[in-house]
C-alpha cells in the first residue's frame, strides 16, 4: 500500500464515524480515531515533504539548469544530478529510515483493517444514550498491539531523520523535522525513550 492510498483509507474511516452515530459513542473507537489521527499526521507530512520539498524543488532546479544549458553532456550531468538528489532525498539508499517508514504504513494498514472490520460488525447494531457497543478483548489486544508499534517505530523515525540531518545540510529534511516536531512532541518521546534505555542498560550492569 502506497502513502497515497494510505492517506486516503485514513481518510475513510473518518468519515466513516462521522456518518455512524453508533460509533461516535465507542470509547474504544475514539481512542482508534486519536491514533488515526496521529499515524495520518505522519503521513501527511511525508506525502508533503516528498511531493513539494522534495520532488516539486529538484525538478524546478532541474529545469532551471537544463534551460542555460545547450550541451547534451551537461544537460545528461544536469539529470544525474537531479536523480541523485532524489535518491537521497527519498531516504531510497537508506534501508533502516525506509524500513521504518514501511512499518508505520504497516501500522496504518492493519488499523484500516481492523476498523473496517469492525465497522461492518457495528452496522445495524442497536444502542441506547450512554451505552456502548463493546469490543471484544481480542479486537482490544489487537488495537493496543498496533499502537504500541506505531509509537514506538514513529519515535525511532524521528531519531533516525534527526541523525541524518546533523549530517546533511538540506532544507527539505529540516522543513520536514520542523512540521514532525512543531510541538517538540518528538522530541520528548526520543528523550524519554533513551532514557528508559539508559536505565535498563545500567540496570543490567547493576544486576
Amino acid at each position: 500500500m502506497s502513502l497515497k492510498r494510505l492517506q486516503y483509507e485514513l481518510q475513510r474511516i473518518w468519515l466513516s464515524q462521522v456518518r455512524n452515530e453508533a460509533l461516535s459513542h465507542n470509547s474504544m473507537w475514539q481512542r482508534a480515531l486519536r491514533l488515526r489521527s496521529e499515524i495520518c499526521f505522519i503521513v501527511d507530512n511525508l506525502l508533503s515533504y516528498i511531493q513539494m520539498d522534495a520532488l516539486e524543488s529538484q525538478f524546478n532546479k532541474l529545469i532551471k539548469n537544463v534551460e542555460k544549458l545547450k550541451d547534451f553532456e551537461q544537460v545528461r550531468h544536469s539529470h544525474d544530478t537531479y536523480l541523485s538528489n532524489l535518491l537521497q532525498q527519498f531516504f531510497l539508499n537508506m534501508p533502516r529510515l525506509m524500513k521504518c517508514i514501511k512499518d508505520i504504513m504497516r501500522t496504518g494498514r492493519d488499523l484500516c483493517f481492523l476498523l473496517n472490520r469492525l465497522e461492518s460488525n457495528f452496522e445495524g447494531e442497536e444502542y441506547y444514550e450512554n451505552e456502548e457497543i463493546q469490543w471484544e478483548q481480542k479486537d482490544q489486544d489487537l488495537f493496543d498491539n498496533i499502537q504500541e508499534r506505531f509509537q514506538n517505530t514513529a519515535v525511532q523515525l524521528f531519531d533516525l531523520l534527526n541523525a541524518i540531518k546533523t549530517t546533511q545540510s538540506s532544507q527539505a529534511l529540516a522543513q520536514l523535522m520542523l512540521r514532525l516536531d512543531f510541538n517538540r512532541y518528538y522530541s520528548h518521546q526520543s528523550e524519554l525513550r533513551n532514557h528508559d534505555f539508559d536505565q535498563r542498560v545500567l540496570h543490567g550492569f547493576s544486576g
